[in-house]
């Protein structure tokens, strides 16, 4: 079972064999489900289940992710401007590597909810913040990144002073 940074290391071996130009930016990216992807949220539960019991204990599964992360971070060092295939869209390697940042701020962020763990580094949480107003297509209220993109993506409510200042735009949260 692949977990997302494997998928990131997988597509990043195969950058520059996009045949295409780009079809998608770091926030258009998720502007819609890929294509044969799921909405069914059971399958989602399944395969979590299944990557969490690939390990007979959590340190195995963090031991793997360490181990990706170490990878990656020597691989995007490496990395040229080209365009890549991944999930059905073609993506230059900047913004796909964007998409990452801001999905593992987002993640990080739920995982700080529960466990002492820190928040998102501020450069994570200002690009994850720019892409949730690029979908948005208008500037989210207050002035904290993270409140912005927790509000953003459905994990926690609206107040009813921010409601009155998204107006119309409340009616399409979560965008993530």
């Amino acid at each position: 079972m692949r977990s997302g940074l494997d998928e990131v290391a997988a597509a990043l071996l195969g950058v520059g064999s996009a045949p295409r130009r780009p079809d998608r930016d770091a926030a258009t990216y998720w502007s819609e489900p890929p294509p044969g992807g799921s909405d069914d949220p059971v399958a989602r539960i399944v395969a979590i289940r299944r990557l969490g019991s690939a390990s007979r204990r959590p340190v195995g599964a963090v031991a793997q992710l360490v181990a990706v992360a170490a990878a990656l971070r020597t691989g995007v060092d490496r990395v040229e401007d080209a365009t890549l295939g991944f999930q059905g869209r073609v993506l230059t390697t900047g913004d796909f590597l964007a998409t990452w940042a801001v999905e593992l701020a987002v993640h990080q962020l739920d995982l700080a909810r529960d466990l002492a763990v820190p928040s998102p580094p501020a450069r994570a949480l200002a690009l994850a913040r720019q892409t949730v107003e690029a979908l948005l297509g208008d500037r989210l209220p207050g002035d904290d990144d993270a409140g912005a993109v927790l509000l953003a993506t459905g994990r926690r409510a609206a107040t009813a002073d921010e409601l009155r200042t998204l107006g119309a735009g409340a009616e399409r949260l979560p965008l993530l």
